[in-house]
């Protein structure tokens, strides 16, 4: 998908951003000298721990599904790149952050497909397959203001643009399928899976310096802005489901602590929490290969994303 190869093109050029600017910023420190402002960059190991949901709903007005896939990150290990720059000032600032996270290709727990094709609650259609995160990236940007309210505490003021690019495959397992429900098995990657979310989200944050030594940090973002894009393969009945949704709402709560090991470098951890809910829109259905139009599906696909983070990374002052 072309959504999906641009955020891949940016995160490479973000990868080569963090390298550079790091080098210009000594660069022009060194000559500026005094200049009100702090570059940092951070790179660290974490984990994702979570799940996305796609969705199928019985027709365009009900909440009621007719289908889920769960995909799951249980875990999810990445990497990550962040660079830091803060404006410093008596009682205001201004700061800023772009970040990359990158997931390391493995697999992450069993995927499930469920089908509900009657008015009962117990779904009708089952199997289960084991799950390979194939791709993982996600970039944030975040603007803000600073207002301190003394020497050791400030409160923070924030906008923020996310990006998530996920692409799973589900591989093997087995069939459970009416009318005699035997446990069926199968081989190879049966369905493969691209989800892009794209947010915009506003908060509020604070900054407490515990000590020389200790800082602590958190914020809270809402996402009332959330586009997800994603695509949906059939491999074994060559039938491919695209999809655009609207709509979504979500929170995004974090909370860090950070210990100075030396006047130039620190540790840190962050822990988080990233909900999206509530994403609907039209499904095109194709053949594979032939991309020939087998029906329009008015807004019945819908899309969720839960996960926990929690990293840990090394913070170098510039």
């Amino acid at each position: 998908m072309t959504a999906h190869r641009r955020l891949r093109l940016d995160a490479l050029s973000l990868m080569l951003l963090m390298v550079a600017v790091p080098l210009l910023a000594e660069e022009r420190s060194s000559s500026a000298g005094g200049s009100g402002y702090e570059l940092s960059t951070a790179t660290g190991l974490g984990l994702l721990y979570g799940a996305s949901l796609e969705l199928v709903y019985k027709n365009s007005l009900s909440e009621k599904l007719l289908s889920e896939l769960y995909w799951p990150l249980q875990p999810l290990t990445y990497w990550s790149s962040t660079l830091y720059f803060e404006c410093k000032g008596n009682e205001y600032g201004l700061f800023g952050s772009l970040g990359l996270k990158s997931g390391l290709y493995s697999y992450t727990g069993t995927m499930t497909d469920k089908d509900w094709t009657t008015s009962s609650g117990q779904y009708t259609h089952f199997s289960a397959h084991d799950c390979y995160t194939e791709r993982a990236l996600l970039m944030d940007l975040t603007l803000g203001l600073q207002s301190r309210l003394s020497a050791s505490i400030g409160f923070y003021y924030l906008v923020s643009l996310s990006a998530m690019d996920f692409f799973w495959t589900a591989r093997d397992g087995y069939l459970k399928y009416p009318p005699g429900y035997i446990e069926t098995a199968v081989y190879g990657i049966g369905i493969s899976y691209e989800q892009l979310w794209l947010s915009l989200s506003y908060g509020i944050g604070f900054e407490w310096t515990i000590s020389k030594r200790f800082g602590l940090a958190a914020m809270v973002l809402v996402k009332p802005m959330v586009i997800a894009i994603d695509e949906d393969k059939h491999l074994f009945r060559l039938e491919q489901f695209n999809e655009t949704l609207y709509g979504a709402f979500g929170v995004d709560p974090s909370v860090s602590l950070k210990l100075s090991l030396t006047e130039w470098l620190s540790a840190q951890v962050d822990l988080s929490y990233r909900g999206l809910w509530g994403a609907r829109g039209d499904t095109a259905h194709t053949e594979m290969g032939s991309e020939a139009l087998i029906g329009i599906y008015e807004n019945g696909a819908g899309a969720a994303y839960n996960a926990v983070d929690i990293r840990i990374s090394l913070v170098s002052r510039l």
